[in-house]
């Protein structure tokens, strides 16, 4: 056989094999699961800081300017990442504003202050005001929901409508006051392994498939600085706050209330509490979704979220 046809051959079966292990590598990567869109889009995102009072506040922004403001508030624990997979999905219709709380994320920590309803709710109202955003709609989950809802009592003009995903308001939530060992809590740094907040991440999401190294290492990366365990220890106060849920029976604002039925850290009790106390409020439950909803089904988060800021609301 002439050499060129044997290099023809040749080049035509390193070609097939070639195209063959695209086909297996693309493959694979389905099967291990390419990181999704929504990362991509959360790691694109500018990070953030502005100053008030006595912090540095981490925050992102998306959408168009033009949008209505949707401001997005964490619980305890967690920051701006627990946002990830709902952020682009309500960029298509608002100016989406999201910052990790003080004390926590990537804003500043300091254990030295306070971190009730009403200090975190006035840093909140600093914080927005700064960026010039004097009117929105909230949604928010856990601890967040509390600091939101209160922000719809003081203000309901300007915080009109509020998505709460398994608020925490209730103290029986933190039946102990473990605040007042705040100061110890820096010795309780080194037990917080991937170990561990593997195990602490496993309660708060249902859909266990979604659990990788990768998650678990952005959830415990705020918690490297010294600070983190004490102000963590000091926020529960905020849950504790005596004035929950009751002083929310004059609240004017619209208020959706989202549920997961497999939620191991707030009884679902509380959430018909809740809903009882604030006048015209919905509760919507998901039977596949844990503590945090916008992690464990995002559509139909933002879905429901969206009928209900639409005034369009489905039972």
């Amino acid at each position: 056989m002439e050499v060129w046809k044997i290099s023809i051959l040749i080049g035509t079966l390193l070609g097939l094999i070639f195209l063959v292990y695209l086909w297996f590598r693309s493959k694979k990567t389905r099967l291990l699961g390419k990181t999704p869109d929504y990362e991509d889009y959360y790691d694109g995102l500018e990070n953030k800081f502005i100053h008030i009072d006595n912090f540095e506040i981490h925050y992102l922004q998306t959408g168009p300017k033009k949008k209505p403001n949707l401001v997005m508030l964490h619980g305890i624990g967690a920051s701006t990442f627990s946002w990830r997979k709902v952020i682009p999905l309500f960029a298509k219709h608002y100016r989406v504003t999201v910052l990790d709380l003080p004390g926590f994320g990537q804003s500043h920590k300091d254990a030295r202050f306070s971190y009730g309803l009403d200090e975190q709710c006035q840093r909140v109202e600093q914080f927005l005001e700064k960026l010039g955003i004097h009117q929105a709609r909230i949604i928010s989950s856990s601890m967040g929901s509390a600091i939101g809802l209160w922000l719809a009592r003081k203000r309901p003009k300007d915080f009109f409508e509020v998505v709460c995903l398994s608020p925490a308001t209730n103290k029986n939530l933190v039946p102990v006051e473990v605040s007042r060992i705040a100061k110890a809590g820096k010795l309780f740094g080194w037990s917080l392994t991937r170990l561990t907040m593997r195990t602490i991440y496993n309660r708060v999401i249902h859909n266990k498939h979604d659990i990788s190294d990768k998650i678990i290492d952005r959830y415990i990366h705020p918690f490297k600085h010294k600070q983190s365990i004490p102000v963590f220890l000091k926020a529960t106060e905020l849950i504790r706050d005596p004035r929950l849920p009751v002083e929310l029976k004059d609240l004017s604002s619209r208020v959706l209330i989202l549920y997961g039925e497999e939620d191991k850290v707030v009884a679902k009790k509380y959430m018909t509490e809740l809903n009882d106390t604030i006048p015209g409020s919905r509760l919507l439950c998901h039977p596949e979704a844990g503590h945090h909803t916008m992690e464990d089904q995002p559509q139909w988060v933002y879905e429901k979220s969206l009928e209900f800021f639409n005034e369009n609301f489905v039972l």
